[in-house]
C-alpha cells in the first residue's frame, strides 16, 4: 500500500498547540475559579500570585479579553511593587496573546515594552521566562525563525547557568530543569518550521533524555513531548518507533481528560494505522478526532481529522465516502488558506480519478493550478521584498553618511574661522576622507544596486519561465486526460509534483542566499562527524549521477571529526556535487575526498571531468551581478548562487573555497575546516 505522508504542517499545528494553547477540559471553569479563589484569599507567596496571575491571563484569552487585560493590570500592579523583575513578562506574554489573535499593533506594543526591560532586570529565572516567550513571538507571530532560535538559546543558556549555581548552593532544581524542557522543545519547533527535521528531532530526543535522567521529578508535559517525538518519527517513515511514544501520549492525554490533545493524539494514532494497513483503525480513530474537534469548534483540528478520514476512505477506496469529507472539508478551509485548499483539490483530483470522473479532474486540476500560481507570487513576493529591504537600508546608510559628512563641514567652517592655517589644514584632511568614504559608499550602492537587478532577473526569469511550462504542463493533462486512464492520469500527476518541488528549490535557493546577504544565516557550530555527515545526505546526489550515467566516487575516512555548522558544510559539499555533476558529460566521474591534514585540519575535495571554465569564468564565479546563465552538459537549468552560497558560508567557517579549473580539463574546488 502506498505510504501516506505526514503533512509538515500538522506537526507544526500540532507544536503550537502544545505551546501557544492552554489545556481546554470541561473541568476549565471550575480551574479558573480556583485560581480567583486562591487570589482572594490573600493566601499565596509572591512566586505562586504571579504564577496565577500568568495563568488567569492565559485561560481567558478564548473566553473574555476584557479579563485578560483586566489581570495584565493587575499583575502588572502587583509585580511593580512585590517583584520588579516580575513586570516584563506580562507584557511579553500579552504579546503572544495578542499575537494568537492576530492584533499585530498591540502585540507590537506589549513585546517591545518587554525587551526594553528586560536588559535591566536581574532575577536570571525572569530572564529565562521573557527570552522563551520572545522566542514564541519572533517564530510564531513575526516568521522570524533566526531571532527565535536566538531568543531561545539565550533562554536555555540563563537557564543552565542558573542550574549550575543552584546545584552547587544544593538548591531544588526540578522547576530549572521543567523549564529546561520546555524550551527544548520550543527550539525543536523552531527548527520543524525551518524545515530542519533531524535537527528538531534531535532537540526533542535531548529533551527527553533529561527527563529519563532525573525520574525523581515529576515532569507534568511528558507526554506532550512523548507525542511530538513519535510525530517527528513519522517524518523519517520509523512509524513503529514512533508508535510507544505516540501511544503513551495518547493514553495520558484521556486520563487528565485534555480533549485538544486527546484529539491530536487520535490523528497522531491514524497516520499510524494507516501507514501499517491497518485501515479499519485509522478509520475509527480520525472519526473519533473529528467528533471531539467538532464538539469543541476549532477548524484547524476539524481540518486535520476531516483530512485523515478522506485519506483512509481513499485507501479503502470507498470513494463515495472519502468525496463527502473532502468536500466537506473543502468547506470548511477559509480562501486564505492556500496550502490548505491545495492540499483539499489534490485529495479531490485523487478521488475523481479513481471514480473515473475525467470532468471533475479537470475542474480540480485547475483550481489547484490557481493557487500554485497564488503559492508561487506569495512566495515571489517575499523574496523579492527582502531584497527591496535591504537596498532601502543601504540607501538610508548612504543619506546618514552624506548628512554627517555635512555636519562635519560645518564644524569645519568655524574651526576655520577660529584656527586660521592648522585649522584649514584639518579641514582639508577631513574633506578628503569624507569624500573617500562616500565614493566608498557609492561603490557600495552600486554594487547592491546591481546584485538585487541580478536578483530581480533571476526571479524574473529563472522563477517565471518553469512556472510557465509547469502550466503548460497542466493544459496538456487537460486536453488529454479524458484519453488517459487513472494510472496515466496520477504518474502525470507526480511528475508535476517533481516540477514544482523543483521550483521550489530554487526558490529555497534564492531565499538561503537572500539570508545570507541580510545577516540572518545564524552559525550554531557543533563538534561532530564530518563524513557520517555526508553520507546520510549523499542518497540523492547518488541519484542525481546514476541519472546522468556518471560515477559518483566517495573517498572518505572515518571519522571525520570537526567543529562546524553541520547544515551549512553539507549545503556547500551539495552544491559543489550538484555543480560537478551538471557539468559533467555522461561516462564522466565526479569525486568527493576527505582527508585530514598535518595540520590537524581535514580538506574536502569535489572534482570532476567535465566541460571546466574558461578565466573569464573562474573570475566571474563568486559576482552575482556578473554571473551569466550556464546550462549543464544536459541542458539543466541554473542561477548562479549555489558557489555564492558556499562561499558565505565557508567564510563564516574562516575557511575559503579554492578554485582550479581549465576548459575541457574539468574543474576542482576544494577548502578547509578544522
Amino acid at each position: 500500500m502506498k505510504k501516506i505522508t505526514f503533512n509538515f504542517q500538522l506537526i507544526i499545528v500540532f507544536l503550537f498547540a502544545v505551546f501557544q494553547l492552554q489545556a481546554q477540559t470541561e473541568n476549565l471553569p471550575e480551574s479558573i475559579l480556583k485560581k480567583e479563589q486562591e487570589l482572594a484569599s490573600g493566601n499565596l507567596d509572591v512566586e505562586q500570585t504571579l504564577k496565577n496571575y500568568g495563568g488567569l491571563m492565559d485561560e481567558y484569552q478564548t473566553r473574555d479579553m476584557e479579563k485578560t487585560r483586566y489581570y495584565l493590570r493587575e499583575a502588572v500592579a502587583y509585580a511593580r511593587k512585590n517583584k520588579p523583575d516580575a513586570e516584563p513578562r506580562f507584557f511579553a506574554l500579552m504579546a503572544n496573546i495578542y499575537a494568537d489573535f492576530n492584533e499585530r499593533d498591540s502585540a507590537g506594543i506589549y513585546f517591545d515594552k518587554a525587551m526594553k526591560l528586560v536588559e535591566s532586570i536581574n532575577d536570571e529565572w525572569e530572564k529565562t521566562a521573557i527570552y522563551d516567550l520572545a522566542g514564541s513571538y519572533y517564530s510564531g507571530f513575526l516568521n522570524d525563525m533566526e531571532k527565535g532560535i536566538d531568543a531561545y538559546l539565550k533562554a536555555l543558556d540563563i537557564n543552565e547557568k542558573l542550574t549550575t549555581r543552584l546545584i552547587a548552593e544544593k538548591k531544588d532544581i526540578a522547576d530549572n530543569l521543567r523549564f529546561n524542557v520546555r524550551i527544548r522543545m520550543n527550539i525543536a519547533l523552531t527548527y520543524r518550521m525551518m524545515l530542519n527535521v533531524e535537527k528538531a528531532l534531535e532537540g526533542l530526543l535531548e529533551a527527553k533524555n533529561i527527563i529519563n535522567e532525573n525520574r525523581n521529578i515529576e515532569f507534568y508535559n511528558e507526554y506532550l513531548l512523548d507525542g511530538n517525538i513519535g510525530n517527528h518519527y513519522f517524518l523519517f517513515d520509523e512509524y513503529e518507533k514512533a508508535f510507544p511514544y505516540v501511544k503513551n501520549f495518547y493514553e495520558t492525554a484521556v486520563a487528565k481528560g485534555n480533549l485538544i490533545h486527546t484529539a491530536n493524539a487520535l490523528i497522531s494514532l491514524s497516520t499510524y494505522y494507516l501507514n501499517t494497513d491497518n485501515l479499519k483503525q485509522a478509520l475509527i480513530h480520525a472519526k473519533e478526532a473529528l467528533e471531539i474537534a467538532e464538539k469543541l469548534q476549532m477548524p484547524v483540528y476539524i481540518n486535520r481529522a476531516i483530512s485523515m478520514v478522506t485519506n483512509a476512505y481513499i485507501e479503502m477506496k470507498d470513494y463515495k465516502s472519502a468525496l463527502y469529507y473532502a468536500e466537506l472539508g473543502l468547506e470548511k478551509t477559509e480562501d486564505n488558506n492556500y496550502h490548505g485548499l491545495q492540499h483539499m483539490y489534490s485529495l479531490l483530483i485523487i478521488i475523481y480519478a479513481g471514480m473515473n470522473d475525467i470532468e471533475n479532474v479537470k475542474k480540480y486540476i485547475i483550481e489547484s493550478d490557481q493557487i500554485y500560481y497564488k503559492i508561487t507570487d506569495e512566495n515571489m513576493h517575499n523574496a523579492v521584498q527582502e531584497m527591496q529591504v535591504k537596498y532601502d537600508v543601504q540607501q538610508k546608510e548612504l543619506e546618514i553618511v552624506t548628512q554627517q559628512a555635512k555636519i562635519k563641514q560645518q564644524r569645519t567652517r568655524q574651526f576655520i574661522y577660529i584656527g586660521g592655517l592648522i585649522a584649514a589644514g584639518l579641514m582639508l584632511t577631513m574633506l578628503f576622507l569624507i569624500v573617500r568614504q562616500r565614493n566608498r559608499r557609492n561603490r557600495e550602492l552600486a554594487e547592491t544596486n546591481a546584485t538585487k537587478d541580478k536578483f530581480f532577473s533571476i526571479i524574473s526569469h529563472d522563477l517565471k519561465n518553469p512556472a510557465f511550462s509547469q502550466r503548460n504542463d497542466i493544459r496538456n493533462l487537460f486536453e488529454n486526460c479524458h484519453k488517459w486512464d487513472a494510472d496515466t492520469i496520477s504518474d502525470y500527476c507526480r511528475n508535476l509534483l517533481k516540477s514544482a518541488n523543483d521550483n521550489a528549490e530554487l526558490l529555497q535557493t534564492l531565499l538561503s542566499w537572500a539570508q545570507t546577504q541580510t545577516g540572518r544565516m545564524t552559525y550554531q557550530p557543533i563538534l561532530y562527524d564530518l563524513v557520517a555527515s555526508l553520507k546520510s545526505g549523499i542518497s540523492i546526489i547518488q541519484n542525481m549521477a546514476n541519472e546522468k550515467e556518471v560515477v559518483l566516487d566517495l573517498q572518505m575516512p572515518t571519522p571525520a571529526l570537526i567543529t562546524g555548522d553541520e547544515k551549512m558544510l553539507e549545503t556547500v559539499v551539495r552544491n559543489l556535487l550538484v555543480n560537478a555533476i551538471k557539468y559533467t558529460e555522461k561516462g564522466g566521474t565526479v569525486t568527493l575526498r576527505v582527508e585530514p591534514t598535518a595540520a590537524g585540519k581535514h580538506t574536502v575535495t569535489v572534482s570532476d571531468t567535465g566541460t571546466g571554465m574558461t578565466p573569464e569564468q573562474k573570475q566571474s564565479l563568486f559576482r552575482l551581478a556578473d554571473q551569466p546563465s550556464q546550462r549543464g552538459t544536459a541542458g539543466e537549468a541554473g542561477v548562479g548562487l549555489g558557489l555564492i552560497i558556499c562561499k558565505e558560508f565557508l567564510k563564516k567557517h574562516e575557511s575559503e573555497l579554492h578554485v582550479e579549473s581549465e576548459e575541457g580539463k574539468g574543474s576542482r574546488f576544494w577548502f578547509e575546516v578544522m
